[in-house]
Parts: C-alpha cells; sequence; structure tokens
C-alpha cells in the first residue's frame, strides 16, 4: 500500500477554539470535511464537501441564498436581468434587450406583504382587476372596462373624441343632468335641464348636415312604442323649416323666401287683444291701431222690442234669421224677422233687438251712430219700414218710416208699436243688413 499522510484532526466545537498556521491543513470529524487555516481565523476555512456543492449541470438546493445589498443575481450573458436589494429599495430590473415577461398558469395577484392588501388580480380567462386601497376600481370585461367611482384627466383623446380644452368643457352633475360649457346644468330651468349648453355669452348649437334634411325630434312612450319620434322641427336643403306634431306630421313651414303656410289646423291668437300686425304698412295720419286681433262669424237670432215695453206673446214664424262676421271692432250683419201674431204690441218706439254686440260708447250718449239698410218690407199695415239705425252703446237699432207715405224722401221717423199689428199670420216682415263697430 503506498504512503499514507495522516493530517491532524478534531471536532467542529474543537476547530471553533483553534488557530492553525498559515496554509495548515487538519480534518473536522463531526463534519468529515478539511479545514485550511490562515494563521488568524479560528476554526479556519472548510471546504466544501462534493455532495455539497452544485455543480455547473446544475442541481436541486436545499437551502437559502442570502445575498448582501447591492449584490445582484444576474440572469443573461449580458447580466440582462438582475434581481437585488439597494438598502432601501428592492428592485427587478430589465436591464439588456428584449422583453419582460411574466408568465403563469393560473391567476396572478400583485399584493401587499401578508396579503393584507390586494394591488392588482390576473384571472385567468378573466377580468384584470386594479384596487385603490384594497377597493376594486377599475377591471376589464369582455366588451370593455367597468370603472367603479368617477374619472377624472387633464386630457382625453379616443378615437372621434379629441380634447383639447384648456377647462372643464362637459359636464355631468349628480342629478345626471349635463352641461356643455355650463358647470352647473341643474340650476336651469327644471323642465330643460337634462342637457344645457352654454353659460349666458354668446353661442349656440349647429346641426350641419350640408344640403341634407336635418331634424331635432321629439319622442314620446306610446301603447305599442312604434313611434321613433313624434315631432320636431326640421330644416331641408332648399332652405324650408318645418315644424311636426303627432308622429312627425308636417304642420306649419317657413320657406326660403319667408313665406309662413299652415298645413293643418289653425292659426289661434291665445291672448285676447293680440293678433296679426300690420305696422310694415304706410299709415294714414289718424291712424289708432294696426293690429287685426278679432275674426269670428256666427248666427243670432233678431226680435221685436220697444223702447218702453216690449212686446208679449209674439209667434215668430219660419222668417227668422241673423248671421254676422266680426273683423277686427267691424261687424257685418244680415238679418230678417217675421211674426204671426202677439198678445200685446208693448209700448214706444218700434226697436229690433238681439245684435250680437253692442256699438261702441260715446260721449253722445244716445244719438245715432250707425245706419242700417233696409232690403225688403212687407205685410205692414201702413207705414213701412225704409232704414234702421244703432245707438252708441246699445245692441238695438231703431226701426225708421218715411215722414209721409205718399214721398218716402220727405224726412225720416220712428215707428211705433202701434204700427205692429198683433193677429194674422206672416206678419210685419223686415229684412236687413249693414255694420257697426264695437268697442
Amino acid at each position: 500500500m503506498a504512503t499514507q499522510v495522516q493530517l491532524r484532526g478534531g471536532t467542529t466545537s474543537e476547530h471553533s477554539t483553534f488557530t492553525g498556521a498559515v496554509r495548515e491543513v487538519t480534518v473536522d470529524t463531526t463534519k468529515d470535511t478539511v479545514v485550511v487555516h490562515d494563521g488568524s481565523t479560528a476554526g479556519g476555512i472548510p471546504l466544501a464537501k462534493e455532495a455539497s456543492v452544485l455543480p455547473l449541470a446544475g442541481g436541486t438546493m436545499t437551502g437559502d441564498v442570502s445575498l448582501g445589498d447591492n449584490v445582484k443575481a444576474k440572469f443573461g450573458a449580458g447580466d440582462d436581468l438582475q434581481i437585488y436589494h439597494d438598502g432601501a429599495n428592492s428592485y427587478i430590473q430589465d436591464a439588456g434587450t428584449g422583453s419582460l415577461y411574466i408568465k403563469a398558469d393560473n391567476d396572478i395577484f400583485l399584493s401587499r406583504n401578508g396579503n393584507t392588501e390586494v394591488y392588482l388580480k390576473c384571472r385567468i380567462d378573466g377580468a384584470v382587476t386594479l384596487y385603490h386601497n384594497d377597493n376594486e376600481k377599475l377591471a376589464t370585461t369582455s366588451t370593455g372596462v367597468d370603472v367603479t367611482g368617477s374619472v377624472t384627466c387633464d386630457d382625453f383623446t379616443s378615437t372621434g373624441i379629441d380634447d383639447n380644452a384648456t377647462s372643464t368643457a362637459i359636464t355631468i352633475d349628480a342629478s345626471e343632468n349635463v352641461g356643455i360649457g355650463n358647470n352647473s346644468p341643474s340650476n336651469n330651468h327644471a323642465n330643460a335641464n337634462n342637457l344645457v349648453v352654454g353659460n349666458g355669452t354668446a353661442g349656440g348649437i349647429a346641426n350641419y348636415v350640408g344640403t341634407g334634411l336635418g331634424w331635432y325630434a321629439f319622442s314620446r312612450d306610446n301603447a305599442n312604442n312604434s313611434d321613433a319620434f313624434d315631432g320636431g322641427i326640421s330644416y331641408d336643403g332648399s332652405r324650408n323649416l318645418m315644424f311636426h306634431t303627432n308622429a312627425g306630421s308636417e304642420r306649419m313651414r317657413i320657406d326660403s323666401t319667408g313665406n309662413v303656410k299652415v298645413n293643418t289646423g289653425n292659426l289661434v291668437i291665445g291672448t285676447s287683444g293680440k293678433g296679426i300686425d300690420f305696422s310694415a304698412d304706410g299709415n294714414a295720419a289718424g291712424m289708432t291701431s294696426e293690429v287685426l286681433d278679432d275674426y269670428e262669424e256666427g248666427t243670432w237670432t233678431p226680435e221685436y222690442g220697444c223702447s218702453t215695453t216690449d212686446p208679449s206673446g209674439v209667434t215668430y214664424d219660419n222668417v227668422v234669421f241673423g248671421t254676422y262676421v266680426k273683423i277686427g271692432k267691424q261687424v257685418f250683419i244680415s238679418g230678417g224677422i217675421r211674426h204671426d201674431g202677439m198678445s200685446s204690441a208693448g209700448s214706444g218706439s218700434l226697436l229690433i233687438k238681439g245684435f250680437p254686440f253692442s256699438a261702441e260708447s260715446s260721449s253722445g250718449g244716445g244719438t245715432p251712430r250707425y245706419a242700417l239698410s233696409v232690403s225688403q218690407a212687407e205685410s205692414w199695415s201702413d207705414l213701412h219700414p225704409v232704414s234702421m239705425f244703432m245707438r252708441y252703446g246699445g245692441d238695438t237699432a231703431d226701426i225708421l218710416t218715411a215722414a209721409s207715405s205718399t214721398n218716402p224722401q220727405k224726412g225720416r221717423t220712428n215707428l211705433y208699436h202701434t204700427d205692429l199689428q198683433t193677429s194674422g199670420t206672416n206678419q210685419d216682415l223686415i229684412t236687413f243688413f249693414g255694420h257697426y263697430q264695437v268697442a
């Protein structure tokens, strides 16, 4: 057998208090390892056993690797990936070429040490969720993102939207009312605050449609929800402005020349005393009004009366009629009356009563004002009516006859109750027409 070299040895405990000479070699009999000494280190420097050394080809470690501050674990031929702690912060640094990938076959979480607070959750085949103070705020969905809470940003750009505003341009308040250029839309009238545009300075809303047809439409619910809109305003390429109601039917238009056409329905003046103003026309020197404020047409029923006591028990036949047309202050009337007898003729001058409106008043009191024409007079006993007149402020007309039956042009005088025939049929016929003015 070859010559043997036997080295001094001792237990690990004995080595801990032994300082060997420089380059002296001993054996730790507890660990079965060789110990090299440097002449100053108590216990020396143990050499690792082959079984305790991780080969270059790789292997399995059963203990921890501890690296000091700023000692980096480096990966890649060019130290591309580095992991280290600098004494204050920890780093995973991609210092080389290419991208940094974090891969997992299941969910990925970023959380606080001890899992007491979640920062980010990446669910397999599901949402990526961001948290604020352990509260979910933004999560991806199959169609986009779901935000919990409000979004505040200094600038915003997306396909179709480019925000270059230097201050708040669009506001959606707590009542879900929208303001464009208005920061408090709910302060507008309650019937018009869902969308408020502008803040009191010059501006407006433009619907640019080129030469096409543009709409501002209003929709409503109905029994079968079939109406896409109910009414609104439209403007076409020929510069016609149309107004629509009831499922979009055109009711009125203002054409490009300024003419106004009402397609269906009437032009209704809703306030008494208001009407159509003709002030653009020239005026006569005595003009007092240029507003046409009334039009009315209808029927009325004339009847005989007297200035003192009206006739009684009058029976009228089928020749009793009256029509009128009122245009502004002017009333145009026509009528006719005939009777079949009466109980009493009354007393006083003979009148026609029942006119639809009273004539205007005047400081002249009872002075005659408006003359009416008699078109037919038949079956009177003696004197026949030749004309009529209405007095200021009254709604009756005096019946006049010629002062002389043989000379009708000699003068006019009133007929009286005694001129009425109290018996017989088809008596005292008079038809008349004319016009008078009301207040």
